[in-house]
């Protein structure tokens, strides 16, 4: 088995990172990085090579072992005792395993071969009349 890093602090910057991950939409989308919960998405995320750390209960490495072997970088697993597990779950029931994950844009570059006309967050109906009256003109 391999010997993995462990975490003993609440204070570690990992920890506190991935707190602010979890409870923090602006700072997710800042880093383009999200915290998930459980064996389930995290079998996912390897799949599509997203997972960036790991941080596992202590008591349960032998549990998620196949799940273990099964990630390319074997570093960024941390062990962390329960007290640090409780303060990353921000979950009702505590999950053994949590992970930090990379957001991919799903949204391709468009390629812009005529005139075209880009919008985001319009808010008012009458502003989006206005902007496609003027672009017309």
């Amino acid at each position: 088995m391999l010997a993995f890093n462990h975490i003993g602090s609440k204070d570690n910057p990992l920890v506190k990172r991935i707190v602010r991950l979890a409870n923090e939409s602006k700072f997710r989308h800042s880093e383009a990085q999200a915290v998930i919960y459980g064996e389930h998405l995290l079998q996912e995320a390897i799949k599509y090579g997203l997972v960036e750390q790991v941080l596992i209960l202590e008591d349960a490495v032998t549990k998620y072992q196949d799940l273990i072997n099964s990630l390319t970088n074997p570093q960024a697993i941390k062990l962390v005792p329960i007290e640090i597990m409780r303060k990353l779950n921000i979950l009702d029931s505590l999950s053994e395993i949590v992970a930090v994950i990379k957001i991919k844009s799903t949204l391709a570059e468009p390629s812009l071969t005529q005139d075209s006309l880009v919008l985001e967050n319009i808010q008012d109906p009458g502003n989006l009349g206005t902007i496609l009256r003027a672009a017309y003109a």
